[in-house]
């Protein structure tokens, strides 16, 4: 992109719906996700700016899933799909896909903002139906945080576990904004 337009440059190696990813412009990172026919998948491709090269799996496969990450040395998988809604987290730090502390609450379709170190998840759905669920990562485990004032799932959301913001979402089909802020941390916006 240069400011006005998007470009084609370079081909993901595995076509599939669903992946999620992290990273810049120049260090990226696509994991998981869906491939036809109908099958999860754990493969995982880094970006260096001209193109993709496929590296070590999820250990889970899966669809429906949220993560981020700040390059393709730092990103996290959390959640997701595979027969059912699964609350298996993993890291990525560059070589390889760890499986650290689960979710207290399985679920797909929801958004996390943050990175290995720290991180928040919000909303979703399971079986049961959409959740309000946050929770919270500190690089070990999970805690249940406050909940969402919205019930809902596939919601946008960014920014990091101080400060996040969890947009639209679906059931009903959504307008809400809400921020995520932990009392006492000072926010920074910057405008360019």
């Amino acid at each position: 992109m240069d400011n006005s337009s998007w470009t084609e440059i370079a081909e993901i190696n595995t076509g599939r719906h669903s992946a999620r990813g992290g990273g810049i412009q120049t260090s990226g990172i696509a994991f998981g996700g869906n491939k036809n026919p109908d099958t999860n998948t754990g493969e995982t491709e880094t970006w260096d700016g001209s193109s993709w090269a496929e590296v070590s799996d999820l250990n889970t496969a899966r669809r429906s899933h949220a993560g981020d990450g700040s390059a393709q040395t730092d990103a996290i998988a959390v959640g997701g799909w595979t027969t059912a809604a699964v609350a298996v987290v993993e890291t990525w730090d560059g070589s390889a896909w760890t499986e650290v502390g689960d979710l207290n609450t399985a679920r797909r379709y929801f958004s996390v903002a943050g990175n290995t170190s720290y991180a928040i998840a919000m909303g979703g759905a399971n079986p049961g139906g959409n959740v309000q669920a946050n929770e919270s990562w500190n690089g070990s485990s999970w805690t249940e945080v406050a909940d969402l004032g919205t019930t809902g799932s596939n919601f946008g959301g960014a920014g990091t576990s101080v400060a996040a913001i969890a947009i639209g979402g679906e059931d009903p089909r959504g307008t809400a904004t809400e921020e995520w802020t932990v009392p006492g941390v000072t926010k920074t916006l910057s405008v360019s």
